[in-house]
């Protein structure tokens, strides 16, 4: 009988250890989605567009092509909400050197110098509020289309018209 009441003892501290490391489980893990959460809530959005002709029914994105200009603005979310970024310091690098920096200047633009294939690497670093927040996007260059368009709906000409 004696024999059965240590073995009960021991099975009883196997699963309070268990136990024990379960809660420890579960609470890192509850910690780190925690963490997740709140560092996915603040968030930079990098945007660029092309000056340059297109069509004026265009639907699709204007391309950055060799000799257009290209303009980059950067967007600071933080809980769903954009943020006054005026008084905030930004650092703009292009292709790993720096662009640009300043108080407010959110916006870039800088003329595609490169042959179509290759592309730039834009990256701000956005310093508000004691806090740093940073996003990159690659942006390639493409080869020039020229696109013509024509009153006529039957897409040829007729002699004489």
């Amino acid at each position: 009988m004696h024999r059965v009441q240590i073995e009960h003892k021991a099975q009883r501290q196997r699963m309070q250890t268990i136990c024990v490391l379960f809660v420890f489980w579960f609470l890192c893990s509850v910690f780190l989605a925690m963490g997740q959460v709140l560092a996915a809530s603040s968030q930079v959005l990098l945007t660029w567009e092309a000056e340059n002709y297109v069509p004026a029914l265009y639907p699709g994105r204007h391309l950055v092509t060799p000799g257009s200009s290209v303009s980059v603005s950067a967007e600071l979310v933080q809980g769903g909400k954009l943020q006054d970024t005026r008084q905030a310091t930004f650092t703009w690098y292009v292709d790993g050197d720096r662009f640009l920096k300043g108080v407010g200047k959110k916006e870039i633009s800088f003329p595609a110098k490169k042959a179509y294939g290759n592309s730039y690497s834009v990256r701000v670093v956005i310093q508000t509020g004691g806090e740093e927040f940073e996003a990159a996007s690659q942006i390639l260059i493409s080869r020039p289309e020229l696109v013509l368009t024509h009153p006529y709906t039957s897409g040829s000409l007729q002699a004489g018209r």
